[in-house]
């Protein structure tokens, strides 16, 4: 919100403070103050009024003019040189005499006014263009033309209203559409000053009876609690006042015409959106405010088709709508110089709605973002009468009649509030008067009905986020100010809970793999790979009730997708090395929710990607044309990926000796059916799966074009928080380790993992590493895998009789368990 000084001044007065002050006051009140911009130059006099009476060509220059200009009745002309092309005789225009000080129209710097020979000709001031005087619409090169031909000599700063202004841009609040305003704003700074409010004053006239009224329709008042239209007959349109002009392009809104100007400055000083139509453009005297028809077309004011949808509101009329309720009008019935007969539209819409229907049309409006927050219905027929006094005024014309549907009417609203809960949480100890007191300069009227018990009277334009007693607490707090709470220790203290660095430590180790970590977006189209089919999305998927595209109708259930999908977006622009990871949580719908249950449940997930070639090292490359070894750098695949899982959970302190990577009877739709596992951690007699790990599927890879070999992991990061365990700091051993080579013959179905597991179930604690050398095809049915086993002894050297017997077990074991067979 853009609040003018100048136009505060109106509502309270604080000229004995600096914006500043006004500033600090409204961010130590909860209103952030986030920056302080002044508009408009500092333009000293005298700058007034004169007429050329005179024009001649200079002696000694073709390009500029000597020029005679009267600056009052009383004296003789002054001999002033002028070099633009515009000006004529007879003309009225601003003249800075000798002592004034302007603007230099090259460069913006200030520029003091003193008699001067140009040429050698004597000039007594300047004619003024309108950069030269601050002002930024207009011709830069010639001189502003004054219209109305004003008295010689009036003060030009005054007339044109360039006095200095500041604009306070104060942060939004999402519950307090009233404080996205000037008289809301306002409030609050007479309530923190504790001075009273001025509030703007204005007289109708007795509308016409005779004239014609427009019938007003509401489908639903829960979409429109309260919706009135006003004729206005015989305007005038044109340029605004300046008043209106300068207080509007202060707070960057661009002036349009009296009647649209009007509308918006009734909109930033009261806070209500308003709609002007032009009323003979309406085919006919009846108005709906319904629910668009699908299909349906508008063509709105900043020019562009739109298709709504039965979830978007709409004013329309006969022949179709006429604009989105609370949005944005429509072109085909909007204001211009033609225009003599007015609609004025004041209305109160569900915020819900104007929300629902800005995001849908993907368009925002002053209107929307303050419907959204809440308008005072209240307030709507108050908002009406200041916008058609002001109309008569700036357009001329005649007042008549207004018609609404619904209602305005605003029920009572009581709030108790117990005076020692003031105390009890913020030890701020007042008596109750003390706190009534606090809450009048709100407007919150009170009433004591015991002892310690107000009843605080909301008024409407705060019925909207003032719900509960804590809420007044809060309001008390801040007219007392929260610098003069005085500060204690809690009643009680609790041991904190330490911190969880489960997921510093995967973007740790993921980084010191060669990662480099992303953002996907947690929504997803319902076509997106890696969502399951229909019956399953129905199922489980969690979808947006107002998407912003199709690409962004449901919450993924699986990093993946996003994750090719960047690889992809990497591979259109020519890098076709990516290694990236993301953490972020995965949505599913268990089932239907409630008031204690959502029916959704969240997962956090640390999900990777290895695409192309990881670069190792460079430091010793002599020719870039010299053809490297393949230990310089490392292609992505299956296994590269498994080894990224396994440095990532051993991070995490999971046991490797409880990790197996086992083979999917179904895989997920995006992983190649026969380079694809799940990661399980084996807890005792229970399995517990902690993700999948595997390569891309071939027709994916094919529809998005990729062009090697693509590996992908994802793991739930609960599960693995679960399956890790404590660090323990273990002493190095000073015993030499043992190594045995062993090689057995399996059938081709068993898979390395299950070999690992027997070997790992037989041996005792002396066994320290089990790696797969080779593996080797014998036949159809047969294979042969080459083991190195390490042992080694914590306290004592083993001998080769231990790890005989050690061995013996292991070849046991794999010929009972997996068929295996050995070689003599």
């Amino acid at each position: 919100m853009r609040l003018s000084f100048d136009w505060l001044l109106d509502f309270v007065d604080v000229a004995d403070l600096t914006p500043a002050a006004v500033a600090e006051k409204l961010t130590m009140g909860a209103f952030e103050v986030e920056e302080i911009r002044k508009v408009r130059p500092e333009i000293t006099g005298p700058v007034v009024v004169g007429e050329i009476v005179e024009i001649n060509p200079h002696p000694n220059a073709d390009k500029i003019r000597l020029t005679r200009v009267r600056v009052d009745t009383t004296s003789e002309p002054l001999e002033i040189v002028c070099g633009a092309g515009n000006i004529i005789v007879g003309q009225r225009i601003p003249v800075a005499l000798p002592g004034a000080r302007v603007i230099n129209r090259h460069d913006g710097s200030a520029l003091n006014i003193k008699q001067s020979k140009i040429r050698g000709a004597v000039s007594n001031g300047m004619l003024c263009s309108p950069p030269e005087l601050g002002i930024t619409d207009g011709d830069s090169e010639g001189i502003l033309i004054l219209p109305n031909t004003p008295a010689l000599g009036t003060d030009i700063i005054e007339l044109l209203r360039l006095h200095p202004d500041h604009v306070l841009h104060v942060g939004t609040r999402s519950n307090r559409g009233d404080a996205l305003s000037v008289i809301g704003l306002a409030r609050e700074v007479a309530a923190l000053l504790d001075r009273p409010m001025r509030e703007p004053k204005w007289q109708l006239p007795e509308p016409d009876e005779t004239s014609d009224a427009i019938e007003v329709r509401i489908s639903d008042t829960q979409d429109c609690p309260f919706f009135s239209l006003r004729v206005l007959q015989g305007l005038s349109v044109g340029p605004s006042p300046l008043k209106i002009i300068r207080r509007l392009e202060a707070i960057g809104v661009r002036p349009v015409n009296n009647v649209v100007d009007v509308t918006n400055y009734v909109l930033h000083e009261l806070g209500q959106p308003l709609h002007a139509y032009d009323l003979a453009k309406l085919t006919t005297r009846a108005v709906d405010v319904r629910r668009a028809r699908s299909g349906e077309q508008l063509l709105t004011i900043d020019g562009k088709e739109r298709e709504l949808s039965e979830a978007v509101l709409v004013v329309a009329d006969q022949s179709g709508a006429l604009g989105v309720a609370g949005v944005m009008g429509g072109k085909d019935s909007e204001i211009t110089e033609k225009t003599k007969f007015v609609a004025l539209e004041a209305a109160s819409f569900h915020p819900a709605r104007v929300r629902r229907a800005s995001r849908l049309l993907g368009l925002a409006s002053d209107s929307s973002q303050r419907f959204e927050r809440g308008v005072d219905v209240g307030g709507v027929r108050r908002a009406s009468d200041r916008a058609a006094a002001l109309l008569l005024e700036c357009c001329g014309g005649y007042l008549g009649r207004i018609t609404s549907g619904g209602s305005d009417k605003v029920s009572p609203v009581q709030v108790g509030f117990r005076v020692e809960q003031l105390k009890r949480l913020t030890e701020i100890d007042l008596p109750a008067q003390g706190v009534a007191s606090l809450l009048a300069r709100l407007g919150l009227q009170s009433q004591l009905v015991g002892e310690a018990l107000l009843d605080v009277s909301i008024p409407s334009f705060r019925q909207n986020d003032l719900t509960r007693e804590i809420d007044l607490i809060e309001e008390a707090c801040r007219m007392w100010g929260y610098d003069r709470i005085p500060a204690s220790m809690p009643n009680s203290t609790a041991a904190p809970d330490l911190p969880d660095k489960t997921e510093s430590t995967v973007r740790q180790a993921l980084l010191a793999c060669g990662l480099s970590e992303t953002c996907t977006s947690s929504l997803t189209g319902v076509g997106s790979f890696g969502l399951g089919g229909e019956a399953l999305q129905a199922r489980n998927t969690v979808r947006v009730l107002n998407p912003l595209s199709e690409d962004h109708q449901v919450l993924r259930r699986s990093l993946l997708p996003g994750l090719v999908k960047a690889v992809a977006y990497n591979r259109d622009r020519g890098a076709d090395d990516a290694w990236l990871f993301d953490v972020g949580h995965i949505y599913e719908r268990t089932g239907e929710s409630s008031q204690r249950e959502t029916g959704v449940h969240e997962d956090l997930r640390a999900g990777g990607v290895l695409a192309g070639t990881r670069k190792l090292s460079c430091w010793n490359e002599k020719d870039s044309n010299e053809l490297k070894s393949q230990t310089d750098s490392m292609a992505s695949n299956f296994y590269v990926a498994k080894g990224v899982v396994e440095n990532l959970l051993t991070r995490l302190n999971v046991n490797p000796a409880q990790i197996s990577f086992q083979r999917m009877a179904e895989p997920p739709e995006h992983f190649h059916p026969g380079r694809c596992c799940e990661i399980r951690y084996q807890a005792g007699q229970e399995s517990v799966a902690l993700g999948t790990l595997g390569e891309v599927n071939p027709a994916i890879s094919d529809k998005l074009s990729l062009r090697s070999a693509v590996a992908l992991f994802e793991l739930s990061l609960g599960a693995v928080r679960a399956a890790g365990s404590a660090a323990v700091f273990t002493e190095i051993p000073t015993t030499p380790s043992v190594v045995r080579d062993l090689t057995c013959d399996l059938p081709q179905a068993v898979d390395n993992g299950s070999v690992v597991s027997a070997i790992a179930q037989v041996s005792g604690p002396e066994l320290r590493e089990v790696n797969l050398v080779s593996v080797f095809r014998l036949s159809d049915d047969l294979k042969s895998h080459s083991y190195r086993l390490t042992f080694q002894h914590a306290e004592q050297t083993l001998t080769n009789e231990q790890v005989e017997q050690q061995l013996a077990r292991v070849r046991q074991a794999l010929t009972e368990q997996l068929s295996a067979a050995f070689r003599t």
